[in-house]
């Protein structure tokens, strides 16, 4: 664009014109410092950095990932050429597996999603939005041309997504097909789709394109499948895929009994004994294939077993009193209609990622609680808001009810909280296995300790340690805020152990 401008360039535009510098800039401004590359494979670049950033999870090279992509059209070329090789669409709309399909149409914008391991997301209580069961990415090799798609490399990159999820073809509700709307593409894709799903079946898969709603991102077109299954698993929808009227006719053998283009929008029912899931493909125009199986949470995952014996508590908090009581109703009308399991996931997520804020309240929900008991906890929320902030303190809780609510304004200066050891030490082998997981202080005091015990290990030949509960509990509580320590009579020796570490808050 400068050359054609008569704008001489300089060291500034030689680092914007470079491929690799937008992903380098990001770990640059955010101070980054795992694997940063930008990877082109054409239109399946970003479905492809995907899946290469999440077998580097699996590999634990790190524990996070940013994986974008966009597609600018800052300069006319691009679009005169694939004009003249009959690549878009004349009339502007990408008919995806129409038989009136005449070519895609091209677009911008930019989708970006952050990754993690399923098990560190679930231990952060991150809001996870959809599970990535496996994927894979192979070539198309030698064909009749290196634009021209290839069915069995298409068929093999599916199977082998679907091995890698570790589910069968027949669980899949729903394909995001690549489906640009060309007469060349559609019918190989379809043909590649009947071979990969084929399989009995109660009702067919449903295929689409998100190209037919928003046009082909191009490199960013891979994320942007992987949103709209994100979004549709989220409002439990399958969107219509545009501009469809009936199959090309080029396609052949049909096969309605196992895929049907989801022509309209409808409801994404989950399956009585599954999940809602889906795959996505995108394909590059130089043979580069991608596949990937998505599918929701399962809530049953989420929490143990014994967690649902627990009264759960949603700690709601706000800046001003109004803000509380919306919030306090909101969360009430949702609490009436989820299961217990649900509430328990939604109190983990408040818990880690929302701020504590000057007005605060809760929900105290029985773990024995069933839709019909919390019926009416909307309308005694209401009841509850109109009392004075200062008797919000169970003040609508009845005989046999299960469920509670308190409320508070937070005092505006830290107050010094009290520890006290209760004398009983460590009661059983592994009673702290959780807290070394979970704290960062507490793992750091038992290896503190541990480090010093290495130098016994020298002069025996066995040896087994049993740490005192209370002082691995000291640099935890101190990090929460914890001020001073008190100790009962039998077990001042142990509370005396931490002085040390107290005298500076006494």
């Amino acid at each position: 664009m400068q050359a054609q401008s008569g704008i001489q360039g300089n060291r500034y535009s030689a680092l914007g014109d470079s491929h690799t510098i937008a992903a380098n800039r990001l770990s640059y401004t955010f101070d980054l410092q795992g694997p940063s590359l930008a990877i082109d494979t054409a239109c399946s670049s970003s479905l492809v950095s995907l899946h290469m950033a999440c077998e580097s999870l699996r590999r634990g090279e790190f524990n996070a990932a940013v994986v974008g992509g966009v597609n600018l059209m800052l300069s006319p070329e691009l679009s005169i050429v694939f004009t003249e090789a009959q690549m878009l669409s004349p009339d502007g709309l990408c008919k995806s597996f129409d038989d009136s399909a005449n070519g895609y149409v091209q677009s911008e914008g930019g989708v970006v999603v952050i990754v993690k391991r399923l098990s560190d997301a679930r231990a952060a209580g991150d809001v996870i939005h959809a599970v990535i069961k496996g994927s894979a990415v192979n070539q198309d090799g030698a064909t009749n041309g290196i634009t021209a798609p290839n069915r069995q490399s298409q068929v093999s990159v599916i199977k082998e997504a679907l091995q890698s999820a570790k589910i069968s073809a027949d669980l899949l509700q729903l394909i995001e097909t690549h489906g640009t709307g060309t007469k060349l593409g559609d019918p190989i894709e379809y043909a590649a789709l009947v071979e990969a799903l084929d399989a009995p079946r109660s009702t067919p898969c449903l295929i689409g394109s998100v190209k037919s709603n928003i046009g082909h991102l191009e490199a960013a077109a891979g994320l942007t499948g992987v949103l709209k299954l994100v979004m549709s698993l989220k409002e439990a929808t399958i969107p219509a895929s545009l501009h469809f009227k009936s199959l090309n006719k080029q396609i052949t053998p049909k096969r309605d009994d196992l895929i049907e283009v989801a022509s309209n929008s409808r409801p994404w029912v989950r399956p009585k004994n599954g999940l809602r899931a889906a795959g996505i493909s995108s394909f590059g125009f130089g043979g580069t294939n991608a596949h990937m199986i998505i599918a929701e949470d399962d809530p049953a995952e989420v929490l143990p077993a014994e967690t649902e014996a627990s009264p759960t508590i949603l700690r709601i908090s706000a800046r001003s009193l109004s803000s509380l009581e919306l919030n306090l109703k909101a969360v009430s009308r949702w609490v009436e209609s989820q299961s217990q399991l649900l509430i328990a996931v939604l109190s983990q997520a408040m818990h880690h990622k929302r701020s504590e804020l000057e007005y605060r309240a809760a929900i105290v929900v029985s773990a024995d609680a069933t839709r019909d008991d919390r019926s009416a906890l909307t309308r005694d929320a209401m009841k509850f808001l109109e009392s004075p902030l200062a008797d919000r303190i169970d003040s609508t809780k009845k005989s046999g009810q299960k469920y509670s609510f308190l409320a508070a304004k937070a005092y505006r200066k830290t107050p010094k909280i009290l520890f006290a050891f209760s004398g009983q030490g460590t009661q059983v082998p592994s009673e702290a296995a959780w807290l070394y997981k979970m704290s960062p202080v507490f793992r750091d005091t038992i290896e503190e300790g541990l480090t010093m015990m290495d130098a016994l290990a020298k002069l025996e030949d066995r040896y087994e340690v049993a740490v005192p509960i209370n002082r691995l509990f000291t640099d935890l509580n101190h990090a929460r805020g914890i001020a001073k320590f008190i100790a009962e009579k039998i077990a001042h020796k142990k509370a005396a152990a931490v002085a040390d570490k107290t005298a500076s808050a006494s």
